[in-house]
Order: structure tokens, then C-alpha cells, then sequence
């Protein structure tokens, strides 16, 4: 899954999914089509905390979860279904390119500094409004390039998410990161789901 953050568009996402074989679905005509409420973002709403401070720094960012392995089990059962799909940890790894103006952002790389970074859109009021939320406890700082190809300086960031406690969404376990996607009802916001 990758999100996708650009001020010049809206927020988009890409997804690859695994599944097993599906069985016939008698009557597909009477399955009514479902459609969330959830109304499309634009990017230039979103801001970006870069160690618990607000940034005003970043251009575009890139969130990639993936599996770090993901494959069927398939094994002599006289059908031709896997036994099992099996996935391994899950992996976020975040791309950055922001303009600095200082050198925090380097220097975060150089020294290996694990910040928190949390990306947040929300439009509408807090009754009738759509947002979410990706927060990153603890990353580590991969690569930093430095470009000067412009009339001002631009860094890409390489940045992995670490898996922690504070960012999953149940009481046990590790997540990189703790995504709430949350969508306005005529009353109340309510929790949309966690990731």
C-alpha cells in the first residue's frame, strides 16, 4: 500500500493485494455497490511534524507499506489453492523531499537521530470532517541527497519506519506506524479505522 502526499494534487494511494481463488457468487446482480463517505483529500492540506515540531519544509512525502515477505504455501492437496498465504513483518518505509533552511534535516541523518514523524490532512469541521492521521513513533534516517539543481536547495530523505509499541493498534505486539483514517457523520467524527 503507498500513499502518496502532493501539494499539486490530491492525495492518492496504489495498493497489490494476495488472495486465494474466489467461489461463484450466485446473484451478483442483487449485491448492491458500497462506496465510502470518505470524500477525497488534497494534499495541500496536509502538514508534516518532523520530531514533535510542526515543518513547513516538506514538499511532497511518500508512505510504502509493505510486507517484508509475502507468498502462497502451496503444497499436494489435490486442488490447485494454497494451502496458506503467509506474510511476513510488516515494513513502512517513508520518502521526503523537503526545502531546508538550515541543517536540522542533515544532521538528523548524519547523527542518527530517531524522530517521530506524523502526517496530518483533515478538511471540514470536527462534526462533518474526513482526515487521517499516519503517525511514526520512531524512524530511522536511511539516506539524505542534497540537490542544487535549483534555485534553491532540495533533499531527499530516505527514512525507514521502526516498529514500536506505541503505534499498534492492538494491546500487544509491533507497528511501524498507526494510521487513523477518520470520517465526519452528521454528529460526531468517528473513527474510520487503524492500520
Amino acid at each position: 500500500f503507498t500513499l502518496k502526499v502532493d501539494p499539486g494534487s490530491l492525495m492518492s494511494y496504489s495498493t497489490s493485494l494476495m488472495s486465494l481463488a474466489s467461489g461463484i457468487v450466485t446473484g451478483p446482480a442483487t449485491i448492491p455497490p458500497a462506496f465510502s463517505t470518505f470524500t477525497p483529500l488534497a494534499s495541500r492540506i496536509a502538514t508534516v511534524s518532523v520530531g514533535g515540531s510542526a515543518s513547513a519544509k516538506v514538499l511532497s512525502a511518500e508512505y510504502a507499506w509493505k510486507r517484508g515477505e509475502a507468498g502462497e504455501i502451496n503444497t499436494l492437496q489435490g486442488i490447485q489453492d494454497p494451502l496458506a498465504l503467509f506474510v511476513g513483518p510488516l515494513d513502512l518505509s517513508i520518502k521526503l523531499k523537503l526545502v531546508p533552511s538550515d541543517d536540522t534535516e542533515i544532521n538528523y541523518f548524519l547523527n542518527g537521530t530517531q524522530n517521530a514523524i506524523t502526517l496530518t490532512a483533515t478538511q471540514g469541521t470536527t462534526s462533518a470532517g474526513n482526515g487521517i492521521v499516519v503517525q511514526c513513533t520512531k524512524v530511522n534516517y536511511n539516506d539524505a541527497n542534497v540537490t542544487r539543481d535549483k534555485a534553491y536547495v532540495e533533499i531527499d530523505l530516505d527514512i525507514d519506519a521502526l516498529a514500536n509499541t506505541t503505534d499498534r493498534a492492538t494491546s500487544t505486539g509491533y507497528s511501524p506506524s498507526k494510521v487513523t483514517l477518520t470520517t465526519g457523520t452528521a454528529g460526531t467524527a468517528t473513527q474510520y479505522g487503524k492500520v
